[in-house]
């Protein structure tokens, strides 16, 4: 057997990220099961260090490899239930691979499930790499030893987050359209173009986000639904998720 040994601290700011990059290429290998491969045997965390233990072969060129058995999909090895939502398959692969999205286990990341608002916001500190696991954050509805506290902690040290009044940040609530528009603008500060053609539903648009949601439309990261429709209420799934911060990723690297 080999063991491939991944800290899960050092001294580096993108730590959690690469991390959990290995972990998601593990967990793939583990899934492929391919004959050329190194079978993956189990993965032990015992909290600080992930023990990665393979079987031993002897290696093999890609090219061989790949002449004698084919290649598969990537994103059959890595989600089996994303197949229905097309557009957003890259993002979901991309996000999925960079370690800033998982799945929720047996091959699934049941992609039209809702997204609650500490979620979208460690997805978004994940990929904007601002996450300060030494933050805390004391809106009077969060739990200061919760997974979420450290993400909504960074997020709110970079002015992306407010709350929803009251000291409150709405923990457990889905994140809705209008207000997945208005984090991501404070992310990215894009300018608004008062020409921008208005959605059919733009009466029912809250005022507090309608700058944010034609931005984000100007930007190309955010489209609306069908007839011209924004749907500023309606709840954002994690393919939803996935697919607007690849396109805001995409927009920060240029």
């Amino acid at each position: 057997w080999a063991v491939k040994e991944i800290r899960k601290k050092g001294d580096g700011k993108n730590d959690e990220v690469v991390v959990n990059s290995l972990l998601a290429e593990a967990n793939m290998m583990k899934k492929l099961d391919h004959p050329a491969l190194p079978r993956i045997v189990d993965i032990i965390d015992n909290g600080i260090t992930i023990y990665v233990v393979m079987d031993y072969i002897e290696g093999e060129s890609l090219d061989k490899v790949l002449n004698e058995y084919g290649a598969q999909p990537e994103e059959q090895v890595i989600f089996d239930d994303i197949e229905n939502v097309e557009w957003a398959k890259e993002s979901i692969i991309d996000l999925y691979r960079d370690g800033i999205i998982s799945g929720v286990g047996d091959n699934k990341f049941n992609p039209n499930d809702e997204v609650t608002r500490e979620e979208f916001v460690k997805m978004l500190v994940l990929a904007l790499n601002i996450h300060d696991n030494t933050l805390k954050t004391y809106f009077s509805d969060t739990d200061n030893d919760a997974w979420y506290n450290s993400y909504l902690a960074s997020a709110v040290k970079y002015e992306l987050i407010s709350g929803i009044g009251n000291n409150m940040f709405g923990v457990g609530e889905k994140m809705t359209r209008e207000d997945m528009a208005v984090v991501l603008n404070r992310s990215l500060k894009y300018p608004t173009d008062e020409d921008t053609e208005k959605y059919s539903d733009d009466a029912v648009i809250s005022a507090y986000a309608k700058d944010a949601v034609y931005a984000m439309k100007q930007a190309g990261i955010m489209r609306g639904v069908e007839n011209n429709c924004f749907a500023p209420k309606a709840n954002v799934t994690r393919a939803m998720a996935a697919k607007v911060i690849y396109e805001m990723r995409k927009l920060v690297k240029k």
